[in-house]
């Protein structure tokens, strides 16, 4: 169980952020949560060769991402910074629950 993703995004959306307060906070909650979360897999040994490897192998895309993310942030006005960080809430919301079926009827 995670408190991460939608549910976050959605009550920074609520509580009316400009938007660079709103990815700072988030950026901010990810790296704690992500940081406790690796500390956790590293006592419980789920970090072997295997995930440091394939860590460094997407480490580039994370990147690329980051660089992406901060120019289209730069060209988005506020109404429809708050218009898109709904679509991918909501999107990312359905996906879950198509998962969440899908696992469900096997």
């Amino acid at each position: 169980i995670s408190m991460s993703g939608p549910p976050v995004v959605l009550e920074f959306q609520r509580e009316g952020m400009v938007k660079e307060r709103f990815r700072a906070n988030l950026a901010g909650y990810f790296l704690s949560l992500n940081l406790l979360t690796l500390l956790l897999f590293a006592v419980t040994g789920v970090l072997t060769m295997d995930v440091w490897g394939l860590s460094l192998v997407l480490l580039p895309s994370t990147a690329m991402g980051l660089v992406i993310g901060m120019a289209f942030s730069r060209n988005f006005r506020e109404g429809r910074f708050r218009t898109v960080v709904l679509i991918i809430a909501a999107v990312s919301g359905m996906l879950s629950l198509a998962a969440g079926a899908h696992a469900l009827m096997g």
